[in-house]
């Protein structure tokens, strides 16, 4: 009967976990981009998980002991270049602009991928990233920092058209006059032609960190468990989803105000009086 009560109350006092290893792949050196999924990363490690994150924007909380960050701040460098003298000089030729950047791109995503601490997981990213799903053989959710693209919507499987749901580059609201819609139809078709592009820069990164028995970049996309967008249906154009897309728009990165400096209040005092 004593080996009754104890085997009762330890039943009562254990519960079942599930804890999985993630990696978090966050490439894009903009802090904008990394600053949404900053929360996602703290929660999952806090929760049991295993988390590693490749990012250029590292949390650096050294409490949170289940997160291993690989930090790829050296990116902005690069990044910088980039937008300086390469993207800005195209002025409103938005065609060359996003050209040049997909090729930069690559030479980042090329630089990242040769990081110590990366090949170390290579061993034993921007979409050349992908490739980790067949390096480990893990279903994978692709998040974006932002609402998506027509491109990301149709590798997901979710259908989408350019008169309905321009993409969100273009600031068109509901009532779209025919000039408009005839706009957003030349570059959905124009982006199309330049992701398919930079999609065969990225598998050339594929081939020559990962080796030449993997997917296309796009048949890896394709796989995809969920597609997770920083979309709200409150802000953003009501549009049908498929299950597999998650709006999780609603102010993930906000954190709770700060009080402002000593010195500052002094200042405001001082310019009231």
């Amino acid at each position: 009967m004593v080996g009754m009560h104890v085997l009762i109350g330890v039943a009562v006092f254990v519960h079942v976990g599930s804890a999985a290893r993630i990696l978090g792949i966050v490439p894009s050196p903009s802090y904008s981009h990394q600053v949404v999924f900053q929360p996602l990363w703290r929660e999952l490690s806090l929760r049991g998980h295993q988390v590693t994150t490749l990012t250029t924007d590292p949390i650096k909380d050294s409490t949170l002991t289940n997160l291993t960050e690989i930090d790829l701040h050296f990116s902005y460098e690069a990044w910088n270049k980039i937008v300086m003298e390469n993207v800005l000089s195209y002025n409103d030729n938005v065609f060359g602009a996003m050209l040049q950047f997909m090729t930069q791109i690559f030479d980042i995503t090329d630089e990242q991928l040769r990081d110590t601490s990366v090949q170390k997981l290579l061993k034993p990213l921007m979409t050349a990233m992908f490739a980790f799903v067949e390096k480990f053989q893990c279903p994978f959710i692709s998040m974006l920092s932002m609402d998506g693209f027509s491109d990301h919507y149709k590798l997901i499987g979710n259908p989408t058209h350019p008169v309905m749901y321009p993409d969100v580059i273009h600031p068109y609201d509901d009532e779209m006059p025919f000039s408009q819609r005839l706009t957003s139809v030349v570059s959905f078709y124009t982006f199309s032609l330049l992701t398919t592009y930079g999609a065969h820069l990225q598998d050339q990164l594929i081939k020559k960190h990962f080796g030449l028995n993997y997917s296309s970049v796009n048949d890896i996309m394709r796989n995809a468990s969920m597609l997770f967008v920083n979309s709200d249906p409150i802000f953003h154009k009501i549009r049908p989803l498929v299950p597999a897309v998650v709006q999780i728009g609603g102010g993930s990165h906000l954190r709770p105000p700060k009080p402002l400096p000593h010195v500052s209040i002094t200042a405001l005092n001082t310019l009231s009086k």
